[in-house]
């Protein structure tokens, strides 16, 4: 009787310290995701203030030079959150319940907001890439550079909204998994 009292308590502490390090790691990707977004949101608000300095007549070598820089940031987020929404797309979700489907549905509701965001801050993406293309095409010169730049950006608009497109189709795999 001592030794399975003995393991119970082995086991309900265990338990306990794997609480702690899935907490932890959900701590950590939250603080990625939101250091992630961040990101996108603040570049938006430097172009908010670029795009105002110029339309008053500023034209900034300053800024003019950073705007390659946030165009290759928020090119490397978008990807990133492609591969990301890819990923979580394919993953399925497992239905390991012998009855019910309350675990299913939780997983699945869970699966779908984060999916939710991850497509928020894709469209929040390219808005701000646009919003880069909008203060770069505000400069004189360079024409090639701002016609190719628009091509690339409603190229990835179109790219993500196709990618977007996989969630519905992932929420009808899922959905069949669900049976009375």
């Amino acid at each position: 009787i001592a030794s399975v009292i003995v393991a119970q308590k082995h086991l309900a502490d265990i338990s306990a310290k794997l609480e702690d390090i899935r907490k932890g790691i959900q701590n950590v990707a939250h603080f990625l995701d939101e250091g992630r977004r961040a990101k996108v949101s603040g570049t938006y608000e430097y172009l908010e203030l670029a795009a105002s300095a110029i339309a008053k007549g500023e034209l900034s070598p300053a800024i003019r030079s950073e705007l390659e820089s946030c165009d290759r940031e928020l090119l490397q987020i978008q990807h990133h959150l492609q591969q990301e929404l890819e990923r979580r797309c394919t993953h399925a979700i497992e239905h390991n319940e012998l009855a019910g489907t309350g675990d299913l549905e939780k997983e699945a509701v869970a699966k779908y907001e984060k999916l939710k965001d991850l497509a928020k801050d894709m469209r929040l993406t390219i808005k701000t890439r646009a919003l880069a293309w909008h203060v770069l095409s505000l400069y004189p010169g360079e024409p090639a550079l701002k016609q190719a730049r628009m091509e690339g950006l409603l190229r990835s608009a179109d790219e993500v909204e196709n990618r977007l497109q996989s969630i519905e189709e992932s929420a009808e795999r899922d959905c069949q998994q669900f049976t009375s």
